[in-house]
């Protein structure tokens, strides 16, 4: 027997988990019926024994390597034939930003094997029981993977999981901007991101103090300046690159920018260097 208590918060496919309890039991006789509440899901693992899984009334065979899923307000019970030692794991869940193609394992029973969960659930608990510097980002990485697996072999298709954390998400953001800083829009960007566009504004607004325009404006000029001072190109030619159609208006524009008008800038940066 061993039970857990730590609460590890994280998130997959943009569904916060609360991982609240991490048991392991053993069982010779049939456990009582019981359903748990809005926005909870328990996840259970048969690592040894036989007999049947009672789920809402229906009956599944149990064995070694079996898997299943209980969502909100839904009944069941495990009755062994023989000895029986399982995992559970108790999770709370937001699924207010969760993708849509994997909301729905969240809400209906999945009963399946895999013998590999296994060799998860026990590196889980000595994570658990030894408590090592990190042991917390072990476990989320193991449940990752444990999440993953099921997603496989549910056979759920879709482009990615996970969601760009903060620092990936700058870069990506930039990086895109810049090289499609004359087409990209906002749809565009948001879409790029796996972000809605109200996420990705709001995003850009905390983390840039800048609004979709401003941000696009910033690779524009990042761009001429590149061209500027790296190439032997004519103003106008630089004006037809970032998408200006004189070389008038890009002149206006740099100097609104930089301060200075790419010439005078091109002039002093140089014999700076």
């Amino acid at each position: 027997m061993f039970t857990s208590n730590d609460s590890i918060k994280f998130m997959v496919a943009k569904i916060f988990f609360n991982l609240a309890e991490f048991s392991y039991k053993q069982i010779k006789k049939a456990t009582i019926s019981q359903s748990h509440g809005i926005d909870t899901l328990q996840f259970f693992y048969i690592q040894k024994g036989k007999g049947k899984i009672i789920i809402d009334g229906t009956e599944y065979e149990m064995e070694n390597g079996t898997y299943f899923s209980i969502p909100p307000f839904v009944k069941y019970n495990i009755n062994p034939d023989e000895e029986t030692s399982y995992f559970s794991v108790y999770f709370v869940l937001n699924l207010a930003s969760a993708y849509d193609r994997y909301k729905f394992l969240l809400n209906k029973v999945i009963i399946n094997k895999d013998d590999s969960f296994s060799n998860i659930f026990n590196n889980m608990m000595n994570e658990f029981r030894e408590k090592k510097l990190g042991y917390n980002e072990i476990v989320v990485s193991l449940f990752k993977i444990l999440f993953i697996s099921i997603v496989r072999n549910e056979n759920v298709t879709g482009p990615r999981l996970s969601h760009w954390d903060l620092d990936n998400l700058q870069y990506k953001i930039e990086k895109i901007m810049l090289e499609n800083f004359k087409t990209i829009t906002l749809k565009e960007l948001a879409s790029k991101c796996y972000l809605s566009e109200r996420e990705l504004q709001r995003y850009l607004e905390k983390n840039y103090n800048k609004n979709f325009s401003d941000l696009k404006n910033d690779a524009k000029m990042s761009f001429a300046q590149n061209l500027l001072l790296s190439s032997n190109m004519s103003i106008l030619e630089i004006a037809y690159e970032t998408g200006y159609s004189s070389s008038e208006h890009f002149s206006n524009a740099f100097k609104k920018y930089y301060g200075k008008s790419p010439l005078k800038y091109k002039k002093e940066t140089n014999a700076n260097h």
